[in-house]
């Protein structure tokens, strides 16, 4: 998972099958180990000296007319020679028209889960495997091609309600084969399809990954790439420095709020994961004092936020400094992601431990001071969701070549508007807290809003939504307290419940599964088995009290 992070911070949607490779050197041992007779062998060097599948190398020795094994035993046997000297290459699809905000949180779950077992390899983990980045067939538009001012059908601009422009970020991902993609990406995409290492198949999934200059698969350490994760997430934060910004068109886990992107929408969730990273990292650069080795252009884009850091800090941290701070990292970001669409610089740059550690320690405490003012926000309970209004722009383009509508924008100033309460952000902020006063706290702040539903005593999803627009998503189109809004949907829910048994609260913990899990719920109410799962509870907030407590699967998702 860490591999398909890619240089832009971004992740393809769907991880597919992996792909295995012959290195050349081991080849003809391996046509040898096979036994083939002399007329086979060069037919089955032509299959195997290409990337492939299991099932896909068995087709295509059979259909070239290589004997192959009849019993299951023996095509076990024949498969095993083969992969035994094979490498294993991981292997995605894009699948998508855009990037997802929060598929990158959860791999700091998976390097907890190795260390729970493995807690003496930490160090080899981190400083002793590489991983590389992989590469989608899209790239993330810069502002001033993503952001547009709407216009109406007599060239007006279209104002809110509240008489501001109306900003929007409708079409934020750029697709190969349409005007405007990076030729040096394609020129990158077209090499690695072109090797034997590489394959594709009719579904779009392969194994296709950043080259540097000279041909080679880039590569970084765990380390590494964790803190290239984190810093790049880091420096996507919103104008305010509270929540990451939805830059790539789509929204985080909650994905009926699939409006807010186009809203330019940030979410809190993703700051708490992303403080999760850089903590994470700043301890095991305490602990294990290693320098860390960048190729030449992620160091760059690590110095350019270190000097953006450096002038804030200096600043009087008011309205135009926070405007000045997001513009350099904005800079930073779109001057990164333009550099590194082709082939990779060969160069790298060794930094120290204690260097590193001076970056993320200000990076921490810029989003912690981020973190409080969200919290000052919302009378101490987090926030989940932000969008922003346009309150001043400058007109930079009004050629259209690259959007649908409207004219291309640089912003001079926002308006920032706070979404009624998710479940998820406290959910995700007890992820972070480390002390059990603060996260029962947090615990009681959460039974006291509106997110605990005192009728059924389970947590709903969201507070209520009446006032909001259609605009923010899809969970608008739906009945209060049905399906995705304001529903008590099991899978956040279930979440919510696991960071308070995580932050040592194990008396609420076990008091509030007696209701919130499905287990120990009345089979009646529920309308289901107790051992069946649903997608969503019906809350008290449906109109039809009938429905309160009863349990629906309406996707195989939840």
């Amino acid at each position: 998972f860490l591999s398909l992070i890619q240089m832009d911070g971004f992740n393809p949607l769907t991880v597919a099958s992996s792909v295995f490779v012959v290195d050349e050197e081991n080849l003809d041992p391996l046509l040898d180990d096979l036994d083939l007779a002399d007329d086979e062998r060069d037919l089955a060097k032509v299959v195997l000296s290409k990337a492939f599948r299991p099932g896909t190398m068995f087709a295509d020795l059979r259909k070239l007319g290589v004997t192959l094994p009849e019993s299951d035993e023996d095509k076990a046997a024949f498969l095993h020679k083969v992969s035994s000297v094979a490498r294993q290459d991981y292997a995605a699809n894009f699948a998508q028209n855009g990037f997802w905000t929060d598929h990158w949180t959860y791999i700091l779950d998976l390097v907890d889960s190795f260390l729970a077992v493995f807690p003496d390899k930490e160090e080899e983990l981190l400083w002793g495997a590489e991983v590389p980045f992989y590469v989608s067939p899209a790239v993330v538009k810069p502002r001033h091609q993503r952001l547009v001012v709407l216009k109406t059908p007599e060239g007006a601009v279209k104002l809110d309600d509240d008489g501001y422009p109306m900003v929007r970020s409708y079409d934020a991902a750029l697709m190969w084969g349409t005007p405007g993609f990076p030729g040096e990406k394609e020129d990158v995409m077209n090499t690695y399809f072109a090797s034997t290492n590489s394959l594709k198949d009719d579904s779009g999934a392969g194994n296709v990954w950043q080259l540097q200059q000279g041909g080679e698969v880039a590569k970084v350490t765990v380390i590494g790439k964790l803190l290239f994760l984190g810093m790049m997430k880091f420096a996507s934060m919103d104008w305010e420095g509270m929540g990451v910004e939805m830059e790539g068109g789509k929204p985080g886990w909650n994905d009926a709020m699939n409006g807010l992107p186009g809203l330019l929408g940030s979410s809190m969730p993703e700051t708490y994961e992303m403080l999760r990273v850089l903590t994470y990292c700043k301890r095991s650069l305490k602990k294990y004092q290693n320098d860390v080795v960048f190729n030449q252009d992620i160091s760059n884009f690590f110095t350019d936020i270190k000097a953006a850091l450096d002038e804030f800090a200096a600043s009087d941290k008011r309205v135009a400094a926070n405007m000045a701070y997001w513009e350099a990292t904005n800079v930073a970001r779109e001057t990164h992601r333009a550099n590194t669409a082709g082939y990779l610089s060969n160069a790298t740059v060794s930094w120290t431990a204690d260097s590193l550690l001076d970056l993320v320690q200000a990076a921490m405490t810029k989003a912690g001071a981020g973190v409080r003012k969200a919290l000052r926000l919302n009378h101490g309970l987090s926030p989940t969701y932000f969008y922003f209004t346009v309150t001043d722009y400058e007109v930079i383009s009004t050629t259209g070549d690259l959007v649908k509508e409207g004219e291309q924008i640089a912003i001079k100033g926002f308006k920032t508007n706070t979404l009624p309460d998710f479940l998820e952000g406290p959910t995700r902020h007890l992820k972070t807290v480390g002390n059990e006063d603060k996260a029962q706290d947090i615990y009681y702040m959460v039974k006291g809003s509106e997110l605990f539903d005192r009728e059924l005593r389970m947590y709903k999803i969201s507070a209520s939504l009446e006032e909001m627009s259609p605009e923010i998503g899809r969970m608008k189109a739906f009945a209060r307290g049905w399906l995705e809004n304001e529903s008590v949907w099991t899978h956040m829910s279930y979440k919510y419940l696991l960071e308070v048994l995580r932050s040592g609260l194990y008396e609420l913990f076990f008091k509030e599964i007696l209701v919130g899990l499905v287990p120990y719920m009345d089979n009646e109410r529920y309308g289901r088995s107790p051992l069946e799962a649903a997608s969503f509870i019906v809350s008290s907030a449906f109109q039809d009290q009938r429905q309160h407590g009863q349990g629906y699967l309406a996707r195989l998702s939840g």
